[in-house]
C-alpha cells in the first residue's frame, strides 16, 4: 500500500509539472516510475507528452522523436519484443506525438505490421488497409461551403478505390469524453503511408504541426485555392514540402509563378465544378418555376468593404492611396483584375517597388478585392430592378442595397447551406452571376446552375470565352454595357425554346467535364504522379 501511495503521489506531482511547463521535472518523475514499472501506459504517456511539447518548435524535431524513441528502446523496453514496440506505439498515439508514432511504425515488418493493425484498428482497418488505392486525408474546416466540397470529393474518391480519412479541424486538440477522440482517429489513419491531403484556401496544411505530419508521410499536399492568391502569401511561402497549387483563374496561376516561383514550382489551373443532381429528379418545367432571376450570394455596400483597409492601413499612407486610386480604376474599367488595377496604378504614379514591397501592397489589397466585387455585385442587381424584372435574392445583406424597398425586389432567406442552394438555383429561370473579378477564371455558380437546369446569365471571362458560346450554351452579358442586360433577361423569360436550347447544351457540356467526379480525377492524376498507389 505505501508503494501504491508514492507512486500515486509521483504521478500527481508529474501530471502538476507537466500543466505548468516545468517538463524536464516531469520527464525525472516519469522515468522514475516506469523504473518501477515500465508498463504503466499512464507514466508513459505523460512522459511522452512533455518531450512532445518540449520539442514542438525545434528546427530538428524530427530527429529529436527518433531520439526520443531510441532512448526509451534502451532504458525501458526491448524493441526485438512486439509485444514492447507495440506498447511505445500505443503510448505515442495516446501522446499525440506523431514523430515517435512515425519512427515506431517504421520498425515493424510487413508481417508484423499485420498484426498491429488487427490489434490497433481491428478487422475493418486491416481489410481497408489491404484495398491498394490511394490514402487521402480530407478536412471540414467549418466553412460550410468548403466543408460540402470535402463531402463531394470524400464521395468521389472513396468510388474510384481510395481510402479516405476526413479530419475536423474544429475537434482536432480539444476532449470529448475524456480523450481527443479525433486526434486519435487521426492517428490510426496516419499508422500507414498517406498519399495525398486536399484541401481549400490551406486550410488543413496551415500550421506548423500539420505541415510536419505529411512532410513526414512525404505525402503530396494539394491546395485549391478558391480565392485570389494575393490573399495567401502566408500559405505560399509556408506550406508542406511536396505542395501543389491548383487555382480556379489562369491568371491566378501566373501571379504564383511570377512572385512564388521558388516556393511554389507545381501550380496549375483548374476550373471549379458543379454539382451533378441525383438520378431520377425530374427538373421543373421552365414555365412552373417560382422565380424569374435569382442571385444567391451575400451583399455589403462596397464603401463598407473599402473601409476595412484602414484595419491594415492608415487613411493617409502612400499604401491606402494607391488602393483608392485602384478601386475608382476598376470601377472605371470592369476588364481590370486587382493585380492589373494596382500594376496600372503604381505605373501612373511612377512609383517603382522592390519586388517585397509590391508583394506586400498586393497582399494588402484584400479589402480592396471585396469592395470591387460588391460594387459590380450591387451595379447589376440594381439595374435589372430599376428595369421592373423580378428578381429574388438569397443571401445575407440585402436589406442594405438601393433597390432593397423596390416592389419587385424580393428577399427569400439570408444564409442558406450550400446543398440548399442548389434546391433554389432548380426553382429560377434564370441565375444571375457576377463573376468575382475572375479575368481568366470560373465560377461554380454557373456550372451549378446548368447542372440544375437552368439559365446562367453572366459576364464573361477569356476562358469562359473560350469554352461557351454566347446564346448556345450560356447567356452573356458585359459589365460595360450593362444598359442591354434587361433586354438579354427579358428575352430568355421570354423565348422558352432559346432558355431550353442554352440549358440543354450547357447541361451536356458541364455533366461530361465539370463535375466533382472530374475533379476527383484531375486530383488523383497529381497524386499518381508524386507516387501515390
Amino acid at each position: 500500500m505505501e508503494k501504491d501511495k508514492i507512486m500515486e503521489e509521483y504521478q500527481q506531482r508529474a501530471a502538476r509539472c507537466y500543466e505548468d511547463g516545468n517538463l524536464d521535472e516531469c520527464v525525472d518523475l516519469t522515468a522514475a516510475m516506469l523504473k518501477q514499472d515500465p508498463y504503466d501506459m499512464g507514466s508513459l504517456v505523460v512522459m511522452l507528452s512533455a518531450y512532445r511539447k518540449a520539442f514542438a518548435k525545434a528546427a530538428d524535431s524530427e530527429a529529436r522523436a527518433r531520439e526520443v524513441a531510441e532512448l526509451l528502446g534502451k532504458a525501458f523496453y526491448d524493441y526485438s519484443s512486439l509485444k514492447d514496440r507495440l506498447f511505445v506505439l500505443r503510448a505515442a498515439m495516446k501522446a499525440r506525438y506523431r514523430a515517435v508514432v512515425t519512427t515506431l511504425r517504421r520498425t515493424f515488418s510487413p508481417e508484423e505490421w499485420g498484426l498491429v493493425e488487427r490489434a490497433l484498428l481491428g478487422e475493418d482497418g486491416a481489410e481497408r488497409g489491404r484495398a491498394g488505392g490511394p490514402r487521402i486525408v480530407l478536412f471540414y474546416s467549418g466553412v460550410e461551403s468548403f466543408d460540402f466540397f470535402t463531402d463531394q470529393l470524400k464521395d468521389k474518391l472513396q468510388k474510384k478505390g481510395c481510402e479516405v480519412f476526413v479530419l475536423d479541424l474544429w475537434k482536432m486538440g480539444r476532449k470529448t469524453d475524456g480523450c481527443y477522440a479525433e486526434d486519435e482517429k487521426l492517428d490510426r489513419f496516419l499508422l500507414d503511408k498517406v498519399d495525398g491531403v486536399v484541401c481549400f484556401d490551406g486550410l488543413g496544411i496551415r500550421n506548423d504541426e500539420m505541415i510536419q505530419i505529411w512532410d513526414e508521410h512525404q505525402a503530396v499536399a494539394l491546395d485549391i485555392f478558391m480565392d485570389p492568391p494575393l490573399r495567401f502569401h502566408p500559405i505560399l511561402e509556408n506550406h508542406p514540402k511536396n505542395y501543389h497549387l491548383f487555382c480556379c483563374d489562369r491568371e491566378h496561376v501566373e501571379y504564383v509563378k511570377k512572385y512564388f516561383r521558388k516556393e511554389v514550382p507545381s501550380v496549375d489551373f483548374m476550373p471549379h465544378v458543379g454539382v451533378l443532381p441525383e438520378g431520377g429528379n425530374s427538373p421543373i418545367p421552365y414555365r412552373e418555376r417560382a422565380y424569374d432571376i435569382l442571385f444567391s450570394g451575400t451583399y455589403y455596400s462596397p464603401e463598407s468593404k473599402f473601409k476595412q483597409a484602414e484595419k491594415t492601413v492608415p487613411k493617409d499612407s502612400d499604401a491606402h492611396k494607391v488602393y483608392a486610386r485602384a478601386f475608382e480604376h476598376m470601377k472605371e474599367d470592369s476588364s481590370l483584375s486587382i493585380w492589373e488595377g494596382i500594376l496600372l496604378t503604381l505605373d501612373q504614379l511612377g512609383w517603382e517597388l522592390g519586388e517585397h514591397q509590391l508583394k506586400t501592397l498586393l497582399w494588402g489589397a484584400e479589402a480592396m478585392d471585396w469592395a470591387v466585387r460588391m460594387y459590380y455585385r450591387e451595379r447589376v442587381v440594381e439595374v435589372l430592378a430599376k428595369a421592373g424584372l423580378e428578381i429574388c435574392l438569397l443571401g445575407e445583406g440585402w436589406e442594405n442595397h438601393p433597390s432593397a424597398g423596390l416592389p419587385n425586389v424580393h428577399r427569400i432567406a439570408d444564409q442558406v447551406p450550400y446543398r440548399e442552394t442548389l434546391t433554389y438555383m432548380a426553382n429560377a429561370r434564370i441565375n444571375l452571376n457576377v463573376m468575382p473579378g475572375f479575368k481568366e477564371g470560373t465560377h461554380d455558380r454557373i456550372f451549378n446552375t446548368l447542372l440544375q437546369r437552368s439559365v446562367p446569365l453572366t459576364d464573361s471571362s477569356a476562358w469562359i470565352d473560350d469554352h461557351f458560346t454566347d446564346g448556345v450554351d450560356i447567356a452573356l452579358y458585359d459589365l460595360k454595357d450593362l444598359d442591354k442586360l434587361p433586354a438579354i433577361a427579358r428575352r430568355l423569360l421570354e423565348d422558352e425554346e432559346l432558355a431550353e436550347r442554352i440549358i440543354e447544351n450547357g447541361y451536356k457540356k458541364v455533366a461530361g467535364k465539370l463535375t466533382w467526379d472530374a475533379c476527383a480525377e484531375w486530383i488523383l492524376e497529381v497524386v499518381r504522379k508524386n507516387g501515390g498507389r
